[in-house]
This record gives C-alpha cells, sequence and structure tokens, in this order.
C-alpha cells in the first residue's frame, strides 16, 4: 500500500477542534485586500487609496467600495466576500486600517491615533426581492431593494465586554458578535488558583462598563419595493439590524 509521502519525515498538520482559527490563511487574506487598496487603479488614478486619503483629510474614516471593482481585480476574493462576509469584511477593514496607517496626510498627523476604518461596499447586481429570499441566502451577502417605513431610536451594543472578579480582581474580555446576538458571563472565575489562595465565589464577575467597547446600532424595518409585490397581496417586511 502507497503510503503517498506520509512516512517521508515531513511534518503534517490539520485542523482538528471546530472553529479553530487559520492565521495563515488570514494573514493571506488581509494582504489580498491590502494590495487591493493600494493597487487598484481606475485608469491612471489609484481610486481607493485616493480615496481613503481623501476621506481621512475631513476625518470621514470610511472607504466605500465597488464590488464589482473587486472581481475585476481577483474573482475569488470577491467570491469570499459574498459567501461569508461577516469575516472577510472584519479583514477588508483591518486591511484598510493598516493602509491608513502608512498614509500620511501631514507632519502632524504622525502624532494623531488612526479611526477604525468602516467598509461601505455597493453593488449593481441582480436586486433580490424580499420574496425570494431563502435558507440558502442565510449568512451570505445579498441585494436586495425596499423602503424603510420604520426605525428605532439609537442605541449602544457592546462589541467588548470587560469583566472584573469581584473578588481576585481577574480581567477577562468577552467579544460579542454582532446582530442581536448577546454575551453569556462566565459563572466561575478563570484564574488559575494556587493551594493558599482563597477560592472566588460562584458568578465573581461584574461588567466594567467604561472599559467596554460600544458601536451605535439601530432597528429599521424594510418594506419589500412596489415592483416587486404581485398583483392582490400585501407588501412583505423584513426587520434589519444596523451596526455602526
Amino acid at each position: 500500500m502507497e503510503t503517498e509521502g506520509w512516512d517521508s519525515g515531513q511534518v503534517y498538520v490539520r485542523s482538528v477542534f471546530p472553529g479553530e482559527p487559520n492565521s495563515r490563511a488570514n494573514q493571506n487574506t488581509v494582504q489580498e485586500l491590502y494590495d487591493f487598496i493600494q493597487n487598484f487603479r481606475d485608469g491612471n488614478v489609484f481610486l481607493y487609496r485616493e480615496q481613503l486619503r481623501s476621506n481621512l483629510s475631513v476625518n470621514r474614516p470610511y472607504l466605500k467600495v465597488d464590488l464589482q471593482d473587486i472581481t475585476n481585480y481577483d474573482a475569488v476574493i470577491s467570491q469570499k466576500i459574498v459567501s461569508n462576509p461577516t469575516e472577510i469584511l472584519a479583514m477588508f477593514e483591518e486591511a484598510a486600517y493598516i493602509s491608513a496607517k502608512n498614509m500620511s496626510i501631514s507632519p502632524e498627523d504622525d502624532q494623531k491615533p488612526i479611526p477604525k476604518i468602516q467598509i461601505e461596499l455597493v453593488s449593481k447586481d441582480t436586486v433580490l426581492s424580499l420574496r425570494d429570499l431563502n435558507s440558502a441566502h442565510v449568512s451570505k451577502l445579498v441585494c436586495v431593494s425596499g423602503l424603510i417605513i420604520g426605525a428605532s431610536t439609537l442605541s449602544s451594543k457592546a462589541t467588548f465586554v470587560y469583566l472584573q472578579c469581584k473578588n481576585c480582581k481577574h480581567i477577562k474580555i468577552i467579544p460579542v458578535a454582532g446582530g442581536y446576538s448577546g454575551v453569556t458571563i462566565p459563572r466561575i472565575c478563570d484564574k488559575p488558583q494556587t493551594q493558599d489562595a482563597e477560592k472566588c465565589p460562584l458568578d465573581p464577575y461584574e461588567i466594567i462598563p467604561d472599559k467596554c467597547i460600544f458601536v451605535d446600532q439601530q432597528t429599521l424595518k424594510l418594506q419589500e419595493s412596489p415592483d416587486f409585490i404581485p398583483v392582490g397581496e400585501l407588501p412583505r417586511h423584513l426587520v434589519m439590524s444596523c451596526d455602526r
């Protein structure tokens, strides 16, 4: 039986735990997105590099990107964004932040902290009707049209919760996913216990609000466009959670 190289003295590594991050693949993706921001050109103009520089000069920390430009530059990256937008957009914003750090608007800007950059995607792809959304579109990037008929008041949502043990002062920072997701506070202190140390009681953690990180959040109610409503039927609605 052929071993196909398994006994050739090389080291083989495979992720066995669910959710184990592939840091090398993530770094490669960030580098590819950074190269896109730096090198994509429209004629003789470096479109997104100059847009980012212009926005930073007027304190507008965002970058508006056309998805078709990403497809023309690298179709693989574009497909990654469509199929896994939550993770890839976070890497895209990291790449934009690195690009912003490497830009020097003026000598005084070297002393200013660089804000986090928000990526705004625009697309001219085929617009889906709210009636056409199904399970195949869950966690995917889709383009829909409609009318905003309701909006909640602006609220704050924690993205990182800062916890401190009331007994031993152990610090724990927990990330919070987007949307309507929440966070579960551990009931047992995570600090390694020594033989002489006093054991922390149950439910020892308390939230330190001043050290948590928040973003703006708003709930919008989207009604499907009149063009997509069949004759004789009522319009359908979709509730959206918008961060930042």
